[in-house]
């Protein structure tokens, strides 16, 4: 975590010196979008670790303690959300809330109830599930979960 401190000011270098909305906000979002991103891989690598020592209603209970609750050890972007340099811009607090919050937490929850789907519709195990999606980023499990669903009905 401490390395990701070291960064975010780097990165945001251009959106506080930059005077136009327009491209403050592409810098902005290009930057959260992209930390997201790294976010849900290590929440992927989290959920596919915990699914060897805990079952997928457990996991499904657990994630708000596990990935949204700031005393929660894989909340991955809470540094971002309350990063003090942009306490008092209002743009910026608005951006994390939807993408850093809304958006993140849409994305693990679709993902995860789509792998629920996934081991209970579909008949796999957790191992075959896991071994489907290993490769694909969690916002596109719904998708490869639907395909593979379907896949299955026409066989």
């Amino acid at each position: 975590m401490v390395f990701e401190l070291q960064d975010a000011p780097r990165h945001l270098y251009g959106y506080k010196r930059e005077q136009d909305p327009e491209t403050k906000k592409v810098i902005l979002e290009d930057f959260l979008s992209s930390s997201r991103t790294v976010a849900l891989e290590r929440v992927k690598d989290e959920i596919t670790a915990s699914l060897y020592d805990r079952d997928l209603s457990t996991l499904q209970r657990q994630l708000e303690q596990f990935f949204f609750s700031a005393e929660g050890a894989y909340d991955y972007l809470s540094y971002l959300r309350n990063w003090e340099e942009f306490k008092d811009d209002p743009f910026y607090q608005e951006t994390a809330q939807r993408m850093l919050v809304q958006e993140y937490r849409a994305i693990i929850k679709k993902a995860v109830g789509s792998y629920a789907e996934l081991v209970k519709k579909g008949g796999y195990s957790t191992q075959e599930a896991t071994a489907f999606l290993t490769d694909k980023p969690l916002s596109d499990w719904p998708k490869t979960i639907r395909r593979l669903l379907e896949q299955k009905e026409v066989s």
